[in-house]
């Protein structure tokens, strides 16, 4: 697996941000999320998983992260409750799917810095406002 994926500064301003280990889980989630749908074998069978999903399971969780079934659970739980991730168990695993994939991953970078700079035309009206307020 190659590529990158974004992160917003304000991150850091969010509960995950202060528990160093639940970081580290959501980060790995984000980072298994497929950026592209992609077709896999599924017990004999050929399955469609859409960008901004994954299929796992809680026991592969549990030993990538070295803890218990039950604290991966719970960890789950816990991101959907925040409206983070939904989780459907299926047949073959479960299907985690990243809420609001799209809105933080799908953008190039040139797109997403022209859009975070202001234009001339706002600088100037800034420029104005802080005339006013001296």
């Amino acid at each position: 697996m190659t590529g990158w994926i974004s992160l917003h500064r304000q991150i850091r301003n969010h509960w995950i941000w202060d528990d160093a280990e639940k970081l580290k889980w959501w980060l790995d989630i984000l980072l298994l999320t497929n950026h592209t749908d992609k077709k896999s074998v599924f017990n004999n069978e050929v399955v469609l998983i859409k960008r901004g999903t994954f299929k796992t399971s809680e026991v592969k969780l549990s030993e990538r992260w070295g803890v218990s079934r039950n604290t991966v659970r719970k960890f789950l739980k816990l991101l959907e409750s925040d409206e983070m991730i939904v989780a459907e168990k299926t047949p073959y695993g479960t299907t985690v799917k990243v809420c609001n994939y799209n809105d933080y991953q799908g953008f190039s970078m040139s797109e997403k810095q022209q859009s975070e700079q202001p234009t001339e035309q706002q600088n100037e009206q800034h420029k104005d406002l802080s005339l006013i307020h001296i």
